[in-house]
């Protein structure tokens, strides 16, 4: 439901006492397991979001894992199982779990459109300031697509949203050499800032043109390795291709949390 919202249809919806689920800027941060919440930025853009925080006190001081989903969004439909799965360890860790759609109705996806990935810095900052997080406990968590755009955009550009904590790549990861721009962690987050890749190693994709999570995550892992990044890891899945290591995944995010 990504859309840039014009000013004259705000005042419309406004005038006819419809009334949006979200004023500009604002963030809401429910004290339950909430979805279908709409946040719109500062420049208009707008999309849902969910909270799940029913097993935190509200005036606790809080650890936070934002999930970015793969191309297309499956997680949110109504048969997944996904983000339950990764809502019960948010649960089992003390965290506060935020999930997203993407802004980006046109191709669904978090790494095309820049944009995509600023919208989601400004609803994380916005449930920062409306909840106590610990910002050295913030852990980025994406699959294929929402993972290159932890690598590609949130590890460069949005690094004012976290101290600590890790990211969390599943099935993807990479960085691409042309982007234009250079990862900008401070010497803290190199020293102690965790990145775990996971990839099955049947993920390899079936041409040379498709995407393959196994060589991306690798990639991924080497190029932060390589510029100085201390705690990179990354974890192979035999006999589990693209879509079978999403549900391998947050058992291994649990035991990463667990040993953290």
């Amino acid at each position: 439901m990504g859309r840039r919202l014009l000013v004259l249809a705000m005042c419309l919806v406004v005038l006819c006492g419809c009334g949006m689920r979200s004023s500009t800027g604002k963030v809401s941060v429910p004290r339950g397991d909430e979805t279908g919440l709409e946040f719109i930025d500062s420049t208009g853009l707008a999309s849902e979001y969910g909270v799940w925080s029913a097993h935190l006190d509200p005036a606790e001081t809080t650890g936070l894992m934002i999930y970015l989903h793969g191309d297309g969004h499956g997680e949110f439909d109504p048969d997944s199982t996904v983000l339950d799965d990764y809502a019960e360890v948010a649960r089992r860790h003390h965290l506060l779990m935020l999930a997203a759609v993407t802004p980006d109705d046109m191709t669904g996806t978090w790494w095309v459109d820049p944009d995509s990935s600023r919208w989601l810095a400004e609803l994380v900052a916005g449930a920062q300031k409306e909840r106590s997080i610990d910002l050295s406990d913030v852990w980025l968590v994406g699959y294929s697509g929402g993972a290159e755009a932890i690598t590609n955009y949130f590890m460069t550009m949005h690094t004012d949203l976290f101290t600590g904590g890790g990211a969390f790549m599943v099935a993807g990861g990479d960085f691409y050499q042309d982007a234009g721009f250079a990862p900008s962690l401070s010497d803290e987050l190199k020293a102690h800032y965790e990145m775990v890749w996971v990839a099955g190693d049947e993920d390899l994709g079936d041409s040379i043109d498709e995407f393959s999570g196994y060589y991306a995550a690798a990639q991924g892992e080497q190029w932060f390795r390589e510029r100085g990044v201390v705690h990179t890891s990354m974890i192979v899945l035999p006999g589990e291709d693209h879509f079978s290591t999403l549900y391998r995944s947050t058992e291994i995010l649990d035991k990463v949390l667990s040993e953290g």
